[in-house]
């Protein structure tokens, strides 16, 4: 990947021109990458700009694209006070110096300001709200005469979609490492495992339950063990006790040594395979369905974030909320006997309003009889504040923690 050009540079301040006026809707920040979605309608548009210190390179798609993971740096914790939900109103190219672009936004009370340097070598952003603002990097002086450095003009102008073929298999090359240090820490569990399982074997086949139990159906008598042996009777129990308990022993090892062979042949074709590299097995199954996991019958909606689960009846609205994890949020139509809609989310994370208001549309489409239209309340509270009422009627429930959002059905 090479440098962008002045004209792509253009072109993408001509492309940013159909999200001025869209709002700031969220973004995702670390050292090597920044995502911003904008929304404008009912349109959504992902600004990335890719921080590589030799190619920085800055694109505008529609396509949903991999998210970076977002880290808790300065410039992240300036974005998220000032600039979530802010509206873009103006995209240039500054170009006195040169590969550099600006955004201008506003919030209800301040003027907002954003700047990436595409200047290899000198890679940073810039956000200002009023006289405070906040670098990604140190700033540094910029070099002279950008504007002509490795920017041949019969270059071929790529497009957006290059870009972000390019950054997509950049954020995919760190799977396999990522994945072989996954596989050496599985390889070295497996191994101590078998190695512990195998010290396990040797006591149960070495454990003298049956030879005691044949010395003392002859003997008939717990008098006389030999010493290695007096710790497995007990001498306040009956001869005839003692007997049935040392066969029993013997019968129940006999089963455990059985199982534990079998878990060695099958952990040690696991360890061949990991040492071969064969990671087929290993490799971590997709997410499964709610509705699945709780042998529920129900509507999945899919969401820009996650999915929203919701049941068809009381005993379904509670198999789902027992089967959601704590974190996860429950929806319900207020005042109204209605269907439960379970949103799916990572651990805290905060989901936009335009998603909670179509999960939320939803559970109400669901709850209400063919042809209502109106506007109608929903209350939505983490699941782990979501208890089920002992005795009442499946799906009764109490909440607290709740939050309540106002939807429209027109249809």
């Amino acid at each position: 990947m090479k440098t962008m050009t002045e004209e792509e540079l253009d072109n993408w301040v001509a492309e940013m021109q159909s999200v001025v006026g869209g709002e700031f809707r969220q973004f995702r920040y670390n050292e090597k990458c920044l995502q911003v979605q904008f929304a404008k309608g009912s349109a959504l548009k992902w600004l990335t700009f890719s921080m590589k210190p030799g190619v920085p390179y800055v694109f505008l798609t529609s396509e949903r694209i991999p998210l970076v993971r977002n880290l808790k740096k300065p410039l992240a914790l300036f974005l998220k006070t000032y600039f979530i939900g802010a509206i873009l109103k103006e995209c240039r190219r500054d170009k006195a110096k040169g590969r550099a672009v600006e955004l201008s936004l506003t919030n209800t009370e301040q003027t907002l300001g954003l700047e990436f340097l595409l200047i290899p070598g000198r890679v940073n952003i810039e956000a200002v709200v009023d006289q405070k603002s906040v670098w990604a990097n140190k700033p540094q002086p910029l070099p002279e005469n950008q504007e002509s450095s490795q920017t041949p003009s019969d270059r071929k102008v790529r497009p957006a979609e290059t870009f972000l073929q390019e950054w997509s298999q950049g954020a995919v090359s760190k799977t396999p490492s990522a994945t072989e240090k996954s596989q050496k820490k599985d390889l070295k569990k497996k191994k101590s495992g078998f190695e512990k399982m195998q010290q396990h074997l040797q006591k149960l086949k070495t454990a003298p339950w049956q030879e005691l139990g044949e010395w003392l159906k002859e003997n008939q008598t717990l008098n006389g063990l030999p010493s290695t042996w007096s710790d497995l009777i007990d001498p306040e129990q009956s001869l005839a006790w003692n007997i049935e308990h040392c066969f029993s022993q013997a019968k129940k090892n006999q089963a455990k040594i059985q199982g534990t062979e079998a878990r060695l042949v099958q952990l040690k074709e696991e360890i061949e395979k990991l040492k071969a590299g064969d990671t087929a097995k290993q490799k971590t199954p997709a997410p499964s369905s709610l509705l699945h996991a709780s042998g529920s019958k129900g509507r999945t909606v899919a969401l820009q974030e996650g999915r929203v689960f919701i049941g068809k009846s009381g005993p379904e609205n509670l198999k789902l909320l027992r089967k959601a994890k704590a974190w996860y949020l429950w929806l319900h139509i207020k005042d109204y006997p209605g269907a439960y809609g379970i949103i799916e989310r990572n651990k805290g994370q905060k989901l936009p309003q335009a998603s909670l208001e179509k999960a939320a549309q939803a559970v109400v489409s669901q709850s209400l009889p063919k042809g209502a239209k109106g506007s109608y309340q929903v209350i939505y509270a983490e699941c782990r504040y979501v208890r089920p009422i002992k005795g009442a009627k499946a799906g009764q429930v109490t909440y607290s923690h709740e939050k309540v959002m106002t939807v429209k059905v027109v249809e």
